[in-house]
């Protein structure tokens, strides 16, 4: 096989210094860089999902590549299989790993999936092949290519569902050769080429089977390829028509619908790697020759240069992936020509939407930590009987909204923010079944969409609507109940494994539990070992001090003051009152 991802030739080559050009520049504020490669190791990471990255690291022996996965520390794990001399890890996702080992030699590659160290190592390898390797992963499914005999000798895109009998050949019918290197909700991305494109690369998408192939590539452009799917956004490059001197970074909307060219003014070539939420994260080599790893969120304007905040001794650096945080992984390179996994740790401030429980009426407080920086009021009023009831990117322009629901119809509506400002609304259909509250909403399936989780309030039942934007696809009740007494008071990645967790307080005794998923099945639970005092309740939670885990954060009924609990995962660790305390009468509704 001659395919590669797209970074790898990087990690082993020579670099050629030059004067940095002038790129719109990011405050160390808004982003912390973490280098997780341990002292003495040169390193790279793929991908990010929740609070864990994957990559791979040369061994202390010198030209050896050993797959190893990080929790956001310089503490890496390797996970080279038994039997492999080498491996790489190209994708994660919830906890488990997907990438390649060599047994011997070129091209006796074989696709691999971990669940986090070595010993769990999954050989995908088909037997009718030659060699195969795998990039993407999701939920249950794994992405890649392979090539033997039975492929001609080039390479065809391939999908697995954790084994290597499952395996699915992807390649079109009337193209040669192809490539799979994103998945999400059942849906893949890659690219292919052959005599329906010319043998020129066109980026494609599918659904599971060859037939099923769509090619993204659209007018104006003269080849593409799909690198990374979410939420509708499918990220890449190409050339456009025309063009010689470097293909540009390319966002595709609405699965396909529509081409945009994100390659700013000053840089010769970009591409995108990674999308979630509506940002993006990739890499751009700008006029002076060197490459800056670069976010955007939806347009080549607001592409932000990664790069400035790294310290002076690096002098290129690629993104290479992006959470649900919109924190972003990749690497960076020194003057010595040396590469190292880093984490740009997105320092999102804490927001906080009350209502007044009488008027109606929004306010919004940013914190930093428990300190009050800053308030506003959110315009305009809602109508009479509309209560704030959750918040979330649900059109995917990388700015928050509110969702509402009508406290007598239970119908739902979407507000369209521009931070406290409205900026267009939707309603939501159907109406809820009686007696079904919206108790928080998340992105249950990973498949880059808000959905909404609903509660009965009678019996306690609990259910999902997945969703795509403010269309509902489908729904799905939770198989386990809760305890009697027990409501869902906030929702969230509680443990950075990339899933969303439900954390319930007790009306009655102030108890809390957290039940950890796995997408809409339980796979932990627990309570917290501490008791809220009497009067306190979970209005949500928040990432206050910006660590990657969200704090607990109650109001008291009667006086309104706010506090926040830190706890790392059921054992709690510290508690402070917020600095302010809200006008009477106003409630929190939503903390993001």
């Amino acid at each position: 096989m001659n395919q590669c991802t797209p970074w790898k030739a990087l990690f082993l080559g020579a670099l050629v210094l030059g004067a940095a050009a002038l790129c719109p520049r990011v405050s160390q504020a808004q982003f912390t860089v973490i280098n997780i490669t341990p002292v003495g190791d040169v390193a790279l990471a793929t991908s990010i999902s929740g609070k864990q990255e994957a990559g791979y690291f040369r061994v202390s022996s010198g030209s050896i590549t050993h797959a190893c996965t990080w929790n956001t520390t310089a503490v890496l794990n390797d996970i080279n299989p038994s039997g492999f001399s080498e491996s790489y890890a190209e994708g994660v996702f919830g906890g488990r790993q997907v990438g390649y080992g060599r047994k011997t030699t070129y091209p006796d590659q074989h696709a691999m999936l971990w669940s986090g160290t070595s010993a769990s190592a999954i050989d995908l390898h088909p037997t009718n092949l030659t060699g195969s390797r795998a990039y993407g992963i999701s939920a249950n499914q794994q992405v890649g290519y392979g090539s033997g005999t039975s492929t001609g000798n080039v390479s065809h895109a391939l999908l697995w569902s954790g084994t290597a009998a499952s395996v699915v050949d992807l390649n079109p019918s009337n193209f040669t050769t192809s490539v799979a290197y994103g998945v999400s909700n059942g849906m893949q991305v890659g690219f292919g080429s052959g005599q329906a494109t010319g043998n020129a690369n066109h980026g494609l998408l599918w659904q599971g089977t060859a037939a099923s192939a769509v090619d993204l590539n659209k007018t104006g452009w003269a080849t593409s390829e799909a690198y990374a799917i979410s939420g509708g956004q499918i990220v890449g490059r190409g050339f456009p028509t025309g063009n010689t001197t470097g293909q540009h970074a390319i966002l595709w909307n609405n699965n396909g619908g529509s081409a945009i060219d994100l390659q700013p003014t000053g840089f010769l070539t970009t591409v995108a790697y990674g999308v979630y939420g509506g940002r993006q994260a990739g890499a751009g080599q700008n006029n002076a020759g060197f490459w800056h790893a670069l976010t955007w969120t939806g347009s080549a304007t607001t592409f932000v240069d990664l790069h400035s905040v790294l310290p002076a001794n690096f002098v290129q650096s690629w993104a290479t992936g992006i959470n649900t945080n919109g924190d972003l992984v990749g690497y960076a390179v020194d003057n010595g020509a040396l590469n190292y996994a880093v984490v740009w740790h997105r320092n999102n401030p804490a927001t906080l939407t009350f209502q007044n429980t009488t008027g109606g009426q929004l306010a919004n407080w940013t914190l930093s930590g428990t300190t009050l920086t800053g308030s506003a009021t959110v315009s305009p009023t809602p109508a009479a009987g509309w209560k704030a009831v959750a918040g979330g990117d649900f059109n995917n322009d990388g700015k928050p909204d509110l969702l509402f629901q009508n406290n007598t119809s239970g119908q739902l509506a979407v507000w369209y923010m521009n931070g406290t400002t409205l900026a267009g609304s939707a309603t939501l259909m159907p109406t809820p079944a009686a007696g079904y509250q919206v108790v928080g909403v998340g992105d249950f399936n990973n498949d880059g969409y808000v959905d909404l989780l609903f509660q009965n309030n009678t019996s306690g039942q609990l259910a999902v609507w997945y969703m795509q934007g403010v269309n509902l696809l489908s729904a799905a009740l939770i198989g386990t109940k809760p305890a009697t007494g027990f409501t869902v008071r906030a929702v969230g990645d509680l443990n950075g494994d990339g899933y969303v967790d439900l954390l319930f307080q007790n009306s009655s005794t102030g108890q809390i539990a957290i039940w950890y998923l796995k997408g809409i099945a339980v796979s932990d639970s627990g309570l917290v070992n501490q008791t809220a005092v009497s009067g306190w309740t979970v209005r949500g939670v928040s990432d206050l001090n910006n660590d990657g885990t969200p704090e607990l954060l109650f109001q008291n009924q009667t006086s309104g003051q706010l506090a926040a609990w830190y706890v790392n995962g059921i054992f709690y660790q510290s508690g402070a009152l917020v600095s302010a305390v809200p006008n009477s009468g106003y409630t929190l509704a939503v903390a993001r």
